[in-house]
């Protein structure tokens, strides 16, 4: 991919501006939800992080390990696949067409 130098640089502003807009109103929604439950939401948010972390514990142990395992075969797979041709022109897919 070639560097185009015809688009502008990114607005660090309003990504900083969407993250906390998103954490402001998902705190909000934390308050009402502990509110209205009273309470109750802080266990069930333990029960929802522990399967996060026995989620992240299970792809450390086997999903990455398999990712590397099959590596050679995916590298095959793409090379005789006529259709995962990377070569698509760039402008047929930008946002300013739109």
């Amino acid at each position: 991919m070639e560097f185009d130098e015809s688009l502008p640089p990114p607005d660090h502003r309003s990504s900083l501006l969407t993250v906390m807009l998103t954490l402001i109103g998902g705190s909000l929604f934390l308050v009402i939800l502990f509110i209205t439950c009273g309470g109750f939401i802080i266990p069930i948010g333990a029960i929802v992080a522990g399967v996060a972390v026995i989620g992240v514990i299970h792809y450390l142990l086997w999903g990455h390990s398999l990712s590397e395992a099959v590596a050679d075969e995916r590298e095959q797979h793409e090379a005789t696949d006529p259709m995962a041709d990377d070569d698509w022109p760039e402008e047929r897919f930008s946002s300013r067409r739109l």
